[in-house]
Order: structure tokens, then sequence, then C-alpha cells
């Protein structure tokens, strides 16, 4: 892969071990892959948005998103995911 390519998706972990990403990409041919984010890529434009999911078991992410960044935040849950709470 060469060349500019765009972020469709992205999504993963981040914890105090470390964060582990995956990410789908298409080119200016709507070609499109995925697989993991490693470390040392460098990434010409930023997100549009930043989501949490689950919201409500990880409040304190998105507290600390809002600190860090003036991107608008998301977070929302699924039925299943109100038994982690």
């Amino acid at each position: 892969m060469e060349g500019n390519l765009e972020i469709i998706t992205l999504n993963g972990t981040f914890s105090a071990e470390g964060v582990h990403l995956h990410l789908s990409l298409s080119d200016g041919d709507c070609q499109v892959w995925g697989g993991h984010l490693e470390l040392g890529t460098y990434v010409l434009k930023g997100a549009d948005i930043l989501m949490v999911k689950p919201g409500l078991a990880y409040m304190d992410i998105v507290y600390r998103l809002r600190q860090e960044s003036e991107l608008p935040i998301a977070a929302y849950n699924v039925s299943g995911e109100y038994a982690m709470v």
C-alpha cells in the first residue's frame, strides 16, 4: 500500500499496558484493507468524532477524552452492556 489512505473504521482497546487498534483502510480506487495500526504509523488527519462504547461503564474515559480533546464525543450502550455495570 502506498500513498494516502482513508481510515474507514477504527476500534480497539486502550489500557495501562498499551493500545491495540484494528482498522479498515481505503485508497483512492476504493480498494479496502484491514489490519492492525502499528507503532510509528503517521496519521495525516485526525478523527471527526470520538466514540466510547459502552459509554455508561466508561464514563471516566469520556471525562478524560473531554479533558484532552475538543472533538465531539459520543457514548452509547446496547442492552447487553448494562450487565457490565
